[in-house]
Formats: structure tokens, sequence, C-alpha cells
């Protein structure tokens, strides 16, 4: 009887050691990405990028551009700020380039604005 109940509860702990190793696999297997944190000024995230990688951006808003570097940290994230507002007429597009390879592209059109008289 002991037997059988040491045997089953190695099995447990090897049924959830694979669960959590698939887990973390699937993040890792996923592309890196942008998200929109702030519009005043623009302030974006990055995550799923290499950890320790050098990440080359830059982001346009209607008539300005801002460019920059960050650093992903242990993690694979990083945030950024840029020193202009979000046009919200025009829309916002930015990308982001690491050194190992990452990619990642954040793009938001902007709306229908009527024309100014």
């Amino acid at each position: 009887m002991r037997r059988l109940i040491a045997v089953s509860i190695g099995f447990l702990f090897a049924l959830a050691g694979t669960a959590a190793a698939t887990q973390s696999t699937g993040d890792a297997q996923r592309p890196a990405a942008l998200r929109l944190v702030k519009s005043k000024p623009i302030t974006v995230t990055g995550m799923r990028f290499q950890a320790g990688e050098r990440v080359r951006l830059r982001a346009s808003s209607g008539p300005r551009t801002g460019t920059g570097f960050a650093r992903a940290g242990a993690a694979g994230r990083f945030v950024k700020t840029f020193g202009m507002p979000y046009d919200r007429c025009n829309g916002l597009l930015v990308t982001a380039t690491g050194n190992e390879g990452s990619r990642a592209r954040l793009k938001m059109p902007g709306p229908a604005c009527p024309p100014q008289l």
C-alpha cells in the first residue's frame, strides 16, 4: 500500500512539472510584442524580448517622430517613454528591433477626424 501511494505521489509531481514546463515553453515561443501604456507622453512597454537584449525603438504620430533605445530585463520586458503626445487623428506607429533578432510593431490607426477650418 505504501508503495502504491509513493508511486502515485511521484506521478503527480511529474505531471505537475510537465505542465509547468509546457507553460513556460509556450511563452518563449510567442513573438515579442509592444503595448501602449500612456498616450501623453507616449509610453510603451515591450514584452517577450530576449533577456538583456538592446532594443532600438522608433515612434511616429502625425508629424512627430521619436527614437530611442531600451534594454530588456531578465524577464524580457522594458518600458520606453517618448517626449511627444499621441496624435489621435493621425494614429501611432511604434517599431522595436532588438540586437538579437526580436521584432515588434504597434500600430494604432487614427480615426477619421474632421478637417480643421
